[in-house]
């Protein structure tokens, strides 16, 4: 993590350890646009996966333990691409979403500017 930031005094988040800020805010504002995209990204992920799972008779644990050692690149691709897409959706640079440590930063930094009133947000509105 960046000079300056905090990690959340609670650890590590339980399921993604990578993450060291648990309460994620959303994007302020997606375009319909980029909410399609997000959405179509997930849902082909979702699909992508089921499909090897059922077919390998696997548990997600050992399908993205085989990812992370070079199998399924089409299904790293679909993340890569959701990546992006939520970056573009929080308005920052294509190199964010590949950059663990900035898009922590961005999203402590949101999140606190948030919580100071200093950002608008309604994410369900």
């Amino acid at each position: 993590m960046g000079a300056g930031a905090v990690v959340d005094p609670r650890g590590p988040h339980p399921l993604h350890p990578h993450l060291r800020v648990r309460d994620l805010p959303l994007a302020p504002s997606p375009t319909d646009a980029q909410r399609q995209e997000i959405g179509e990204l997930a849902a082909a992920i979702i699909e992508r996966r089921q499909a090897i799972c059922a077919e390998r008779e696997i548990g997600l644990t050992r399908l993205y333990n085989e990812v992370e050692e070079g199998a399924y690149a089409d299904l790293r691709e679909l993340h890569e691409q959701l990546d992006r897409a939520v970056a573009a959706a929080y308005g920052w640079p294509a190199s964010v979403a590949t950059d663990a440590d900035e898009s922590n930063r961005r999203l402590l930094e949101l999140n606190l500017a948030i919580a100071a009133g200093e950002v608008e947000y309604d994410p369900f509105g």
